[in-house]
């Protein structure tokens, strides 16, 4: 017997390496979460079916469904006063006014109405910028406060929301996380969490960003010409066309698009350079087009503005020379046939040769009355007769027996 002990021990000990071997090797080759989830098919079953048996009777019995929807809408718009309660009372706490219970189990526009919204917005907006929102007049100090309280209350919220979870996970076993979410739903309504960017992103700025950046500045001098900060430089002479082009590749140009910001930044000559210019023979008309062409003129536009350049002095000469010609039509020197050549010389149409003829033969007819004194002076001469005198008196306007008045005194 003494002989088998050591049989025995030998088989134990070779099971037991067995084991082992077993269990190492399951633990290189199990798969991912095996044991969680044979640890949870039960439950992961009694989903499955519970899930199934609810769809087969919603199919069976559809009223089921609409009564369950039809609870939730209710419950959703007409809240029952023991939740409703519960939001007074943590509003209260949070702003210190205890909001009208009504307020609060009519949350619908169908329900409620407008007016009612409008109170709830109301009652919820006012007693948080209470809270906030400092007394005039302003100044440092009161914003100072102003950001403090804001902070105050924005951290509150936070805080409520992590204790509700916390007592929700605790009191009720993970079944009530949902009542953290009605700070973070007020939180989120006021805007709280992004406007505390809006507060701390200014004083950051102001303290810490703006004075990094200048001593930064200072230190490496990181700042560029602008492309036409540069090319001005450029034409003025303050840098070389070797450093204009180093400051516009740190822009990001080549020499093709340095070339073309230089030309389009070149200043242009004005009409009245043009005009000089050509006019004294330093230019040619292609230059005066190309001009035009530099300035964003399409083909045939420029082509018409560079007649305009190009026959300027001649237009002139011919305006002026019109303008010689309609005196003397008037002074009578020259014919009505010849006054026309001139007025086709420049351009105008048959219609304006007879407005213009019309207007010039006003004038001539203005030009061939005598006055009022040179007819009583001619008549006291006595150049003309009395009934001439007194003929002309009565074109010119005149009152017969003023007429006959007059006259009968220069008579005398």
């Amino acid at each position: 017997m003494p002989e088998e002990k050591p049989k025995a021990d030998g088989l134990k000990k070779w099971l037991q390496d067995k084991w082992e071997d077993l269990k190492n090797w399951w633990k290189k080759h199990k798969p991912k979460g095996a044991l969680k989830w044979v640890r949870g098919w039960p439950a992961t079953v009694v989903g499955y079916l519970a899930m199934w048996v609810l769809r087969g009777l919603f199919i069976a019995h559809p009223e089921v469904a609409y009564r369950i929807c039809n609870k939730i809408a209710k419950y959703f718009y007409t809240p029952h006063p023991m939740w409703a309660g519960f939001v007074q009372s943590y509003v209260a706490q949070m702003t210190g006014v205890k909001i009208d219970m009504s307020q609060l189990t009519r949350l619908g526009a169908a329900v409620g109405g407008r007016e009612v919204i409008e109170t709830l917005g109301e009652i919820f907006l006012r007693p948080m910028l209470g809270l906030i929102m400092p007394e005039p007049p302003l100044n440092f100090e009161k914003g100072l406060d102003t950001a403090e309280r804001y902070l105050g209350v924005n951290l509150q919220f936070q805080l409520n929301a992590w204790l509700l979870h916390l007592l929700g996970d605790v009191i009720t076993l993970g079944k009530l996380k949902s009542l953290k979410d009605l700070p973070n739903a007020i939180s989120w309504s006021y805007g709280l969490g992004w406007l505390s960017w809006l507060i701390l992103g200014e004083p950051f700025r102001i303290t810490t960003v703006e004075p990094l950046k200048k001593g930064l500045n200072a230190i490496y001098q990181p700042e560029l010409l602008t492309p036409s900060e540069a090319i001005k430089a450029w034409f003025a002479g303050f840098i070389d066309t070797y450093e204009l082009q180093e400051e516009l590749k740190q822009h990001g140009y080549n020499i093709e698009r340095m070339n073309i910001l230089v030309n389009l930044a070149e200043k242009e000559f004005t009409d009245a350079d043009l005009k000089t210019l050509y006019q004294e023979g330093v230019i040619t008309e292609g230059d005066v087009e190309r001009e035009f062409q530099i300035r964003g003129y399409g083909p045939w536009r420029r082509r018409y503005l560079t007649q305009l350049i190009t026959k300027a002095r001649t237009l002139k000469l011919r305006d002026k020379l019109l303008d010689r010609a309609m005196d003397l039509y008037v002074l009578g020197k020259i014919t009505e046939a010849q006054l026309r050549n001139y007025l086709d010389l420049a351009h105008y149409n048959p219609q304006e040769q007879k407005l213009v003829i019309d207007l010039l033969n006003l004038e001539k007819a203005k030009k061939a009355t005598p006055t009022d004194s040179e007819i009583k002076k001619a008549f006291e001469k006595g150049y003309i007769s009395y009934a001439e005198a007194k003929s002309m008196l009565l074109n010119r306007g005149w009152d017969e027996r003023w007429a006959d008045i007059i006259l009968d005194v220069l008579k005398k």
